[in-house]
């Protein structure tokens, strides 16, 4: 997937989840919950899981007892994965 084409899927997962405004901020400011990271990387959540606990797949940060993702990392994850 090229970045321009993550992009444009996610510009359209913003836009379908209106309780989402991000406005301007950059990328590597962004974090995205495990659902959300499914949607934008067509993995399965038991796959992200999985990925997670074996230590493979996006860098991700526990925060509390939430996994979040920062959209530039899921990018680079899906660039490195082409």
């Amino acid at each position: 997937m090229s970045v321009n084409r993550i992009e444009e899927s996610y510009n359209k997962f913003i836009l379908s989840k209106s309780k989402y405004s991000f406005g301007n901020k950059p990328l590597d400011l962004i974090m995205l919950n495990e659902k959300e990271f499914c949607e934008i990387t067509g993995h399965k959540l038991s796959t992200a899981r999985s990925n997670r606990i074996k230590g493979i797949g996006c860098n991700f940060y526990k925060i509390g007892g939430s996994i979040r993702y920062k959209l530039s990392e899921i990018i680079e994850y899906i660039e490195r994965c082409k």
